[in-house]
């Protein structure tokens, strides 16, 4: 058996992955999710996909590509109706718009309103391969398939998990605890366990003593839905920061819907605020009003919205968590001997994700005949493992006697 505990694009990859190279004969799989799959950034994210990113480290480029060919790949195998190349993929210099875009007036003008801004406003086109996809789509499908599979015997179940049992040498979880009754799963001769969890993987510090600072940046973003300018699907707009600290991001998507992000001044969720009572919960993030509003007023004065037209308003305002590590690289590989840890993809966490999960499936086969889809060493858990980071998870949570 193999338990996965999160059910948002890593876990849901590495149930998809895991079922189409089954790790033994009579192999099981089970997903565990408090809230059901997709219910945090994996349902909510803006999903642009990016070949390759000029402006990252070079330990990150390799992701970049073959996450991208990965989710050209998975659009095929799991006919993705949500996925489309970037056609139009240009940086909006968001100063003098206002004078150089024509104000829009009438339904008609104001579907051309994403062709009027890149013909009429300073803009620099940006070259190299680029996508957009449903993130909800692509998660849901990803399991669904998993749990459809006739190669292994996959299952979902939703529950809390409240806390993980070890072996007296702490090399191994030997249970999962489950909220409620205190009921739990038992893990037998090693069997794998893997992490998935988000932002909420930091808990692994509460389960292990292993340090695991991840944090969660909170972002606001919205959806059109009406016919709005979107209708020029395959467009990925990104404007400089502007008077209302926006720094909008504006993507036209295959179902004719206009998903806006880049509201600015997003929050931060400390490690502790996340392993705590206090911790926000995927189905419940509230939005930042005040920046929705912002973004509102950054679009119409862009002149991309009719104030006259009911549809101006957007039929979504939504909230996720994205979880980051402190150095902007995943958190990917084994943290104990038969458990495994996959978060930490920030802003990129869509476009990574499914790599993340075919790693992990990789790992948990042991295939050692051939390489991992890439170098791993960058992305290992133990680098958090100094002194320094076992120093603040330490004074993180007091009531820990020895760390």
């Amino acid at each position: 058996m193999v338990v996965i505990i999160g059910a948002g694009i890593v876990g849901a990859a590495t149930a998809y992955y895991l079922s189409n190279n089954a790790c033994g004969a009579g192999t099981s799989i089970t997903v565990i999710d408090a809230v059901g799959p997709a219910a945090g950034s994996s349902g909510r994210a803006g999903a642009f996909i990016r070949g390759r990113n000029n402006n990252s480290k070079e330990q990150r480029q390799t992701l970049f590509e073959t996450s991208f060919e990965l989710h050209e790949q998975l659009a095929k195998e799991l006919q993705l109706e949500s996925f489309i190349r970037v056609k139009n993929y240009h940086k909006i210099r968001s100063s003098g718009l206002t004078q150089q875009v024509p104000r829009t007036k009438s339904i008609d003008d104001n579907e051309q309103w994403l062709k009027d801004l890149i013909e009429n406003g300073e803009y620099e086109p940006i070259t190299g391969d680029a996508a957009l996809v449903d993130p909800a789509e692509l998660t849901r499908s990803m399991l669904d398939k998993a749990l459809s599979s006739k190669n292994i015997n996959c299952s979902f179940r939703q529950s809390n998990v409240t806390s993980l049992e070890t072996d007296p040498s702490g090399r191994y979880v030997t249970a999962i605890y489950l909220e409620g009754n205190n009921e739990k799963i038992e893990i037998k001769d090693g069997e794998p366990v893997v992490i998935a969890l988000g932002p909420w993987s930091c808990r692994i510090e509460d389960w292990f003593a292993i340090p695991m600072p991840i944090e969660g940046v909170v972002s606001t973003s919205l959806v059109y839905k009406d016919g709005i300018p979107a209708s020029d699907v395959g467009t990925a707009l990104f404007f400089d920061e502007d008077s209302k600290g926006c720094h909008l991001e504006v993507f036209g998507r295959q179902d004719k819907s206009l998903y806006v992000s880049g509201c600015g001044e997003s929050e931060v969720i400390s490690t502790r605020v996340l392993r705590s009572n206090e911790r926000p919960s995927p189905s419940y993030c509230p939005p930042n009003i005040a920046r929705a509003t912002a973004a509102q007023a950054s679009l119409k004065e862009f002149g991309g919205f009719s104030s006259s037209r009911s549809s101006s308003q957007p039929e979504v305002i939504q909230a996720c968590i994205r979880p980051t590590s402190p150095d902007g690289v995943p958190v990917l590989g084994k943290i104990l001997d038969n458990v495994y840890v996959g978060t930490g993809g920030g802003p990129w966490g869509i476009t990574w994700g499914p790599l993340m999960g075919k790693i992990l499936a990789f790992l948990i086969n042991d295939d050692s005949e051939n390489d991992p889809p890439i170098r791993l060493s960058t992305m290992r858990p133990q680098r958090y493992d100094t002194l320094v980071y076992r120093t603040l998870l330490k004074s993180r949570s007091p009531n820990v006697s020895e760390i």
